[in-house]
């Protein structure tokens, strides 16, 4: 009995500090919402972009569940892109301070319809993360382009690998241009050209991210500067062999997007690993809100029944996680498999 309550309240103790910190992510999308509407003006009637914001969170919502439907629902043009930029994060931090507050009202007081309403949306906002995650990680695979090399030429510029190189180049070069920004040739490619920008506060902004985000991230030990040399060194060479990059060899404004390239994929991959221990984490949290909720229908269970319900949910919690994140290309592959059959 004393080993149950201790668990109890460790449980209880894990589920409030989850739940809090899901609480603190939410506010902090809605303070990102309201700097983004406050340093950007947005055209025509907000409201508009705020419904259409609302509807594209419910069609990611719908999506994991139904691809069909899920699609169907977003029949979002650029403008209508633009008009919903800075209500997402406002969106998503709702429905996480949503999801949250109801996990909390129903650990604490056990009401019956706040454990209802988080039944509903806890697990749907849980499929659509998991998504998202497996499309994280799809991204942080993609940094080399070989597997678009069997394509045809216009399947090559439709690819992801294609459009995940091109843009960010081409957003580069414009900033590059409009900031006047220079770049001394270095002696080697494994050196990172240092950039100086004639502009006022962009221009210095843009140096601070080459400085801290790109040039802090070369590595100093041999074994690592010599895999980064062939990360840049493939960049450059797959980038003139697509087309995007210009045909002139050592360019230096060329070698610091290559740099900063190899730099953000490691951040994607790193985050995508943190994103999955958050995952585990929080679907632990909704376990335990449904566990405390039906404690009682359990307890007036005789204990061999109650014994079998707890290690099936168990069960059925780790068959999942190990769905979405170890053994997710198995499983992939399993119904891409039954599908042809």
């Amino acid at each position: 009995m004393q080993k149950r309550t201790l668990g109890r309240k460790a449980a209880s103790v894990y589920t409030c500090i989850v739940l809090s910190l899901l609480l603190c992510m939410g506010f902090v999308c809605c303070v990102v919402s309201h700097l983004i509407t406050e340093a950007k003006a947005v055209e025509g009637d907000w409201f508009e972009g705020l419904s259409d914001s609302v509807w594209l969170w419910i069609s990611f919502q719908v999506l994991p569940f139904s691809k069909s439907l899920g699609e169907a629902a977003m029949p979002f043009n650029d403008a209508d892109v633009a008009k919903m930029i800075p209500w997402i994060p406002y969106v998503a931090g709702c429905s996480m301070i949503g999801t949250a507050v109801l996990g909390l009202r129903s650990l604490v007081f056990k009401g019956r319809w706040a454990l209802l309403m988080y039944g509903i949306l806890a697990p749907a906002s849980m499929a659509m993360k998991a998504d998202l995650l497996a499309s994280l990680q799809k991204i942080a695979d993609m940094e080399d382009m070989s597997p678009a090399r069997s394509l045809s030429r216009q399947n090559r510029s439709e690819s992801m690998e294609f459009a995940l190189f091109q843009m960010p180049y081409r957003a580069w070069s414009k900033y590059y241009d409009e900031q006047k920004c220079t770049a001394a040739k270095p002696k080697s490619h494994e050196e990172l050209p240092h950039v100086r920008c004639k502009s006022g506060l962009e221009g210095q902004l843009i140096e601070g991210v080459i400085r801290d985000f790109c040039h802090a991230h070369v590595p100093a030990d041999k074994k690592t500067a010599k895999i980064w040399k062939q990360r840049v060194d493939s960049c450059r060479v797959q980038g003139r062999e697509f087309g995007i990059l210009p045909a002139s060899v050592g360019r230096p404004r060329d070698l610091v997007f290559c740099h900063c390239r190899v730099v953000l994929y490691d951040v994607v991959r790193a985050l995508a690993e943190l994103f999955s221990y958050m995952w585990c984490a929080e679907i632990f949290a909704i376990g335990f809100v449904a566990y405390f909720g039906v404690e009682g229908n359990l307890d007036s269970m005789d204990p061999t029944s109650r014994f079998e319900v707890i290690n099936f949910a168990l069960f059925a919690v780790g068959l999942l996680i190990s769905r979405t994140i170890f053994f997710k290309k198995y499983f992939e592959e399993l119904e891409h498999n039954l599908r042809e059959i």
